[in-house]
């Protein structure tokens, strides 16, 4: 029954179609041929009426771009100065503790085995093997305090500061904090970048890849997003790079 429902709206529309089709030719023939629309201005009226049809969102128009745009930026300097400060310091720490257990743990003389119960304390059974656990406790201390330092200085030279869109809409300018200089700058073409995430996803951050460059960038959402509509439909789009 649903079918038949439907076959029988499909055939009202049909013939009410043909109806007005058929009313509008005879209406022309019977119209003078000074009144008639000829082909070439038929075409004239759909090229006004393409032209003057609204844009969709995501139809944005960079290759006009007269002037650099500035689409997101975010200033937090006190924060990533704290951090590089503090994994100097604790370079310099693990690094003294490495130092200090490489010097002070010796090798102890062989003992005569006893069968008694060793009761001293952890340390002292430690300082008293072999050379290879004072080297790995050097090395180890020495590893975690350089790792932590890389991780205070990178950190901060990928976290976005400034995100220009330049001239023309092919280039991008990417600013981000740097340990020597105020700011580093690099510049690349918008096809070489990727977003991971979209600006409403509820992530903190988002990461965006950059073809031929290590780790991701940062962009934080707590950042002011000048140009949304260029960010969302120009910059940070999902690419394959």
């Amino acid at each position: 029954m649903a079918f038949l429902r439907f076959f029988c709206k499909c055939t009202e529309h049909l013939t009410a179609y043909n109806s007005r089709l058929l009313l509008f030719r005879t209406t022309e023939q019977c119209l003078p041929s000074a009144t008639r629309i000829n082909a070439d201005q038929i075409s004239v009226l759909r090229r006004q009426m393409v032209s003057s049809k609204k844009k969709l969102p995501f139809e944005v128009e960079t290759a006009n771009m007269k002037k650099d745009i500035l689409v997101y930026s975010h200033t937090n300097e006190r924060f990533y100065k704290l951090l590089t400060y503090f994994g100097c310091a604790q370079f310099a720490f693990w690094a003294y503790l490495a130092l200090f257990s490489f010097q002070t743990l010796k090798d102890a003389p062989p003992s005569e085995p006893s069968t008694e119960t060793d009761t001293s304390s952890w340390w002292r059974r430690m300082a008293a093997k072999e050379s290879k656990y004072k080297n790995g406790i050097s090395i180890l201390c020495f590893a975690f305090g350089y790792t932590v330092l890389c991780i205070s200085v990178m950190y901060p030279m990928r976290a976005v500061k400034q995100l220009w869109l330049l001239k023309g809409g092919n280039f991008i300018r990417l600013e981000t904090y740097s340990v020597i200089a105020r700011q580093q700058s690099l510049t690349v073409p918008v096809s070489n970048i990727s977003c991971l995430q979209s600006r409403t996803d509820s992530a903190a951050q988002i990461p965006m890849k950059v073809k031929g460059r290590w780790f991701f960038y940062l962009l934080d959402k707590r950042g002011h997003f000048h140009n949304t509509q260029l960010f969302d439909f120009a910059v940070g789009l999902s690419r394959a790079v």
